[in-house]
C-alpha cells in the first residue's frame, strides 16, 4: 500500500507537469506531444521520438552539468537534434 500511493502520488505529479509543458508549447504555437514512459530514460525518450517521427527531443536538466545524467545519455542516443531545457532564463541547446 505505501508503494502504492507513492506510485500514485508520483504519477499524478508527472501528469500535472507533461500538462503545463504542453501548454506551454500549444501557447507558443508548437505542436508538441508527450507520454509518461517507463523503463530505461534513453532508450524509451530514444523510442518515443523515433516512432513519432520527431524532429527535435526536448529534455529537461536537473543541473547536473550534463555529467551523468538523462539529458546526456539521450544526446549520445538520439538520431536527432535534442535541446536541453534548465530552469531559470535561458535554454541551452545541444545536438
Amino acid at each position: 500500500p505505501i508503494y502504492q500511493r507513492r506510485l500514485t502520488k508520483e504519477m499524478a505529479r508527472a501528469e500535472r507537469v507533461l500538462d503545463r509543458a504542453l501548454a506551454v508549447a500549444n501557447s507558443a504555437g508548437v505542436q508538441a506531444e508527450g507520454a509518461i514512459l517507463e523503463g530505461s530514460p534513453r532508450r524509451r525518450i530514444t523510442e518515443f521520438a523515433r516512432d513519432r517521427g520527431a524532429r527535435l527531443i526536448v529534455v529537461g536538466s536537473r543541473g547536473r552539468k550534463l555529467r551523468q545524467s538523462v539529458s546526456t545519455a539521450v544526446i549520445r542516443a538520439a538520431e536527432r537534434p535534442v535541446i536541453v531545457a534548465r530552469s531559470g532564463p535561458g535554454l541551452t541547446a545541444v545536438a
